[in-house]
């Protein structure tokens, strides 16, 4: 038989780790990578950035919840090459994630000409 094409969801290579457009939902390592932060953080095979990862999750889904009154959607994501159910955030609630990471890792890095 023919392979069809997998469509809109594809992951994208290495290749093309610049994002061309945001993605519609964050995780936490998600923005922690976008907002400059070292890639080294979002390691959770490291102790301490595993432990830093699940605070700010905390942190970001309690607001969240103050904010809307429910949970924060969940999406699959491969953690430590597993798939994982973790909370996602729409563009909307950026400020809580941001708020929540610089809470946890203080204020990010200067972002620099390649992040603009």
């Amino acid at each position: 038989g023919t392979r069809r094409s997998p469509g809109p969801h594809t992951p994208r290579g290495p290749a093309s780790r610049e994002p061309t457009e945001s993605p519609r939902m964050w995780s936490v390592g998600d923005r922690i990578v976008e907002l400059g932060y070292p890639q080294r953080l979002v390691n959770t095979r490291d102790r301490h950035s595993h432990r830093c990862l699940m605070l700010i999750g905390k942190r970001v889904a309690g607001k969240y919840r103050q904010r809307h009154g429910r949970d924060p959607m969940k999406a699959t994501r491969y953690v430590d090459g597993a798939p994982r159910e973790v909370g996602v955030y729409l563009r909307g609630d950026l400020d809580l994630l941001n708020s929540a990471i610089e809470e946890v890792l203080g204020t990010p890095p200067p972002k620099t000409a390649a992040q603009e």
